[in-house]
């Protein structure tokens, strides 16, 4: 009991606090942040924050083709009508820019 109570006031007897004395230097640097997104709502699948052209492909959830277009421009909000059976999974992906994203979606 004794060399805890020790050990105790020895490690708190010391305590010392301590401040860096440095100067602060702000470095701001302004990121643009593009959205992408991909939505399915009332028999149209739509597409945002694409830029160029690209190929839109939709895969069922095992890996069937269902759709796929290119389209010469992606730079504004795509809207492609189309109908997918309720309540199943699929895969929608965008070939755009030399880059692929893979959105997966419920219908």
């Amino acid at each position: 009991m004794r060399t805890k109570l020790l050990i105790f006031i020895v490690l708190f007897s010391f305590s010392t606090a301590y401040a860096v004395n440095s100067p602060c230097l702000y470095n701001i640097s302004i990121v643009e942040i593009s959205i992408q997104k991909v939505f399915y709502k009332n028999g149209t699948l739509y597409i945002n924050g694409f830029e160029g052209p690209g190929i839109v492909t939709v895969y069922s959830i095992i890996g069937n083709k269902i759709y796929s277009a290119e389209f010469s421009d992606l730079n504004s909000n795509r809207t492609l009508p189309m109908n997918l059976m309720t309540g199943n999974m699929f895969i929608i992906q965008i070939h755009s820019n030399n880059k692929i994203k893979t959105f997966k979606i419920i219908a």
